[in-house]
């Protein structure tokens, strides 16, 4: 990747034009949110709203062309005023207009847009080293001239998502000789329009989903967008910040499920669905650049594991049963007071509640496959997650020692990430066509079902699977008084 030089120009804020200073832009390798840095000598606002937001647009005209600086907000302000004031900003995305592309203004509407995720063409199914390969149609190899075959998802009435394999082309300074490969990129295009908010929902909803098929952590790169249909040169390129993340990531094991698993148009549009009503679930499983602790995760999965739940089922608190019914009348018994009754039955309604769901959710792996994950005890092992997430939402203990037990803690956590993971593609449509036994992810017959067991997802729910017998173990810690 090329190093990005400095670019000098007058800058101003997009909906003050008459205020416009000279400066530079240049990147800030040391800011990863904001890695975009504007110095400028003046002031482009003098006076900053109150609020939690104060970020703007800023737009520049430079010898190179306008460039567009999305989520911009004032570092700092380098002299006490007057004409030596020079201010710093950062920004969050950096584009820079076409022929006709100009600036990008807040109410613009785009007409298509391209974007690439990293190994995409790994996704692309067969993928390379699909086991099944065999079985399914081949894919012929690319050539120049070619009309590249592309697979649709229609969004929504008018807005269309494909993907393909494209060509890209590189020289090399020895003997510039070309270099020609195949990749794989997706077109987003609409015939009445679509908003930058529309744009970054589809963008960041399919880079999670890479994410979890791919099993580390992904990011758009090579994004382009355009206003007009016929007008190649009505267009916008998005600089990237460094290289695409995701990148390291080298392609010899498969993604979990290619798109010769799926029906492509219905699962994009389901798990788009999904991703914008409930961006929480896809968020908590999927692979994190920041460390995080162990007991954070397992909450940040449970709230994952009940927003899926409220999108699937609604949010209905059920029954008390039996036993939390004793309970209950066991306190009026004792004459404790109504305000103390309602709240106990308020955590016992989301306790039951809760286990339940996540009962629910795991079926989805399948019933020999969840029991080849977390043990023959379904329920137990809901039981011990919730009581160990409610023990850390109020600051008490299990018994026996089970809250500090770091491998029970750790299981909880990667067990319950993995069926939400799977109950997640369940939720879209996927169904694990590679299996003989219908509605078995994982395992069946005593062996496994899966299209790609060299994935790193199957592989790391076979290490949990290895472990499911201490779930009884601690089962039994945990009703031991």
């Amino acid at each position: 990747m090329t190093a990005f030089k400095p670019v000098v120009g007058n800058w101003w804020i997009d909906d003050d034009p008459d205020r416009r200073v000279p400066g530079y832009i240049d990147l800030d390798t040391d800011a990863s949110s904001f890695p975009w840095r504007l110095t400028v000598n003046g002031e482009l606002q003098e006076v900053f709203e109150p609020g939690v937001d104060r970020t703007v647009t800023v737009f520049g005209e430079t010898p190179l062309g306008r460039f567009t600086l999305e989520r911009a907000g004032r570092r700092e302000t380098r002299s006490g005023g007057g004409p030596g004031v020079m201010q710093v900003w950062g920004g969050s995305r950096l584009l820079k207009g076409g022929l006709k592309g100009g600036h990008i203004a807040r109410e613009q509407v785009f007409a298509w847009a391209t974007f690439q995720l990293p190994h995409l063409w790994h996704w692309l199914g067969p993928s390379t080293l699909n086991q099944h390969a065999a079985d399914l149609p081949k894919r012929p190899k690319l050539k120049r001239g070619d009309d590249a075959e592309w697979i649709h998802s229609e969004l929504a009435s008018g807005l269309h998502l494909a993907l393909g394999r494209t060509l890209s082309t590189s020289f090399e300074p020895a003997g510039w000789h070309e270099n020609t490969r195949e990749s794989a990129s997706f077109s987003l295009h609409s015939e009445t329009g679509f908003t930058a908010d529309r744009l970054r929902i589809v963008q960041d909803g399919m880079a999670k989903l890479h994410s979890l098929v791919a099993g580390v952590l992904m990011e758009p790169t090579q994004i382009e967008l355009g206003s007009d249909q016929d007008d190649p040169s009505a267009y916008w390129t998005v600089i990237p910040a460094g290289p695409p993340v995701g990148e390291e990531w080298h392609g010899t094991r498969d993604p979990f499920f290619d798109t010769a698993d799926i029906d492509f148009d219905a699962f994009v549009r389901e798990w788009l669905r999904l991703y914008e009503a409930a961006p929480i679930v896809a968020s908590v499983v999927a692979p994190r650049s920041e460390k995080t602790y162990v007991t954070t995760l397992l909450t940040d999965v449970c709230n994952g594991a009940e927003a899926l739940a409220a999108y699937r089922w609604g949010s209905g608190k059920g029954d008390l049963s039996a036993a939390d019914v004793a309970v209950m009348e066991a306190l009026v018994a004792q004459k404790i007071p109504s305000r103390t009754r309602r709240r106990v039955e308020n955590l016992l309604l989301r306790d039951a509640t809760l286990q339940s769901k996540l009962e629910a959710l795991a079926r989805d792996a399948g019933e020999e496959s969840i029991r080849w994950l977390v043990g023959p005890d379904v329920p137990a092992w809901a039981r011990l997650v919730v009581r160990l997430r409610n023990s850390l939402a109020h600051g008490s203990s299990l018994p026996n020692g089970l809250s500090d037990d770091i491998h029970f803690v750790v299981m909880a956590y990667e067990t319950l990430s993995a069926v939400l993971r799977i109950s997640l593609f369940k939720t879209c449509g996927y169904t694990n066509r590679m299996s003989k036994v219908n509605g078995e992810i994982l395992w069946a017959e005593g062996r496994s079902v899966v299209g790609h067991p060299n994935s790193a997802f199957y592989q790391h729910v076979t290490f949990l699977a290895s472990q499911s017998t201490y779930w009884a173990e601690w089962d039994r810690r945990l009703d031991q008084q």
